[in-house]
């Protein structure tokens, strides 16, 4: 829950290695982070960012991270995303989802197959598209929370 002073206290990553999204997590006030959900399709990937997370850091936060959960979630899998934002705001509240999928794609490449400028859409606008309507939702019947695309 959002405290007092409006810092936020869960998190949710989706595209939980992004390197924006993580920047993003880290620019929170770490002292108020109770527990972060790294979501993605890497297990291992995601395990290795939360293990960063998630250990102690010079004086900026002399205590232990936050709590760590790894979700497994795959963008263009839009029929999962129902059942995978459910099970995160169904452990507890989320007060910031903050969306970073999606993949650098190659211009020149997309336009000589259009099928790859298919999939790179699925994986860049219908996949997130449906993460964040299942988001909203979510966030509307728990009465708070930010969505940060």
């Amino acid at each position: 829950m959002i405290d007092a002073l409006g810092r936020p206290q869960s998190v949710l990553l989706l595209g939980g290695t992004s390197e924006i999204g993580l920047a993003i997590v880290r620019a929170l006030p770490q002292d108020r982070v109770r527990r972060v959900v790294l979501a993605g399709r890497d297990r291992g990937r995601l395990e290795a960012v939360g293990r960063q997370l998630t250990g102690a850091s010079s004086a900026h936060r002399p205590q232990p991270g936050p709590t760590v959960e790894v979700v497994e979630l795959d963008a263009v899998v839009t029929d999962s995303h129902a059942e995978v934002v459910d099970a995160v705001f169904d452990a507890g509240d989320v007060d910031v989802t903050v969306v970073a999928v999606g993949a650098l794609g190659d211009q020149a490449a997309a336009e000589a197959d259009p099928a790859l400028a298919v999939r790179s859409g699925e994986t860049n606008f219908v996949g997130p598209l449906s993460l964040m309507l299942h988001v909203g939702r979510r966030l509307r019947a728990q009465g708070h929370g930010v969505l940060v695309v």
